[in-house]
């Protein structure tokens, strides 16, 4: 029996990769073109609505500055969310590159507990097993 540990594999799977790479196109890629698209065309339908027939904006010049400070502040705190959401992608990435390393060894420490403790198992075993079978072949020859 081959005790050894399968082989890591170097290369991905093409077959699964580019069924991974379909799946991020239709389930990331796809979606987040879709609702930006939609993001904008409601932007824009917003600001037509502000403008008057003149092309002026109809609310007034308050109005207008209350709104720009209420934009700049959720600029804000979107921006800082993306740098935060930017930084947790990029050290995520690198933990995928370091990862597997260390999972492989510890996959092989476990396979190394499992065949100690294996091996002691059968050891703790072997002299029930040896009487047992010695009993066994006795009783056959009394029963030939």
């Amino acid at each position: 029996m081959d005790q050894r540990p399968p082989p890591i594999p170097l290369k991905p799977n093409p077959v699964t990769f580019q069924r991974h790479r379909k799946e991020v196109l239709l389930q990331i890629t796809l979606p987040l073109i879709i609702g930006v698209t939609l993001l904008c065309l409601g932007m824009l339908a917003v600001l037509g609505v502000g403008l008057g027939p003149g092309g002026s904006l109809v609310v007034s010049q308050t109005a207008d500055i209350s709104l720009i400070w209420l934009i700049l502040i959720e600029l804000v705190m979107t921006t800082l969310f993306l740098l935060v959401l930017a930084g947790i992608a990029i050290l995520l990435v690198q933990l995928i590159r370091i990862l597997p390393g260390y999972t492989h060894q510890l996959q092989k420490f476990f396979l190394r507990v499992q065949l100690k403790t294996s091996s002691l198992a059968d050891k703790s075993v072997e002299p029930i097993v040896k009487i047992k079978s010695f009993f066994a072949g006795g009783h056959a020859l009394r029963r030939r």
